[in-house]
C-alpha cells in the first residue's frame, strides 16, 4: 500500500478504506496505474493515469510547486490519497477522458 501525503494523522478509517480498495483491486485484476500530483502553491491535488502526457512532463519528480505520490493500482486508491493530502482533488482533464 502506497502512503499518501497528508497534513493530519491518519485515522483507522483511512487505513481500512485503503485496505478495502487494495482488496477490490486484487480481486478484479486491475492493471492500470495512477499517480497524484499534490500542488502546494495552487492548493490542489490532481490524479493522472501513469501514462498521461501531462504527468510525464515533470517525469514524476518533485517540483517547486509540490510533488508526486503513488503509483496506485486503482482510481479509488489514488483519489483517496489525493484527498488525504488536504488539498482539493480532481482528475486530470486530459487523461480522465481516456478510460
Amino acid at each position: 500500500m502506497a502512503a499518501g501525503v497528508t497534513d493530519r494523522l491518519w485515522e483507522v478509517s483511512d487505513f481500512v478504506a485503503l485496505i478495502e480498495v487494495s482488496e477490490r483491486r486484487l480481486e478484479s485484476g486491475m492493471t492500470k496505474r495512477y499517480i497524484v500530483y499534490v500542488n502546494d502553491l495552487n492548493n490542489k491535488s490532481v490524479g493522472h493515469l501513469e501514462t498521461c502526457p501531462h504527468a510525464k512532463v515533470w517525469g514524476g519528480h518533485t517540483t517547486a510547486a509540490g510533488g508526486w505520490v503513488g503509483p496506485y493500482d486503482s482510481k479509488e486508491e489514488a483519489e483517496l490519497a489525493g484527498k488525504m493530502s488536504g488539498k482539493p482533488f480532481h482528475w486530470c482533464g486530459h487523461c480522465s477522458k481516456s478510460k
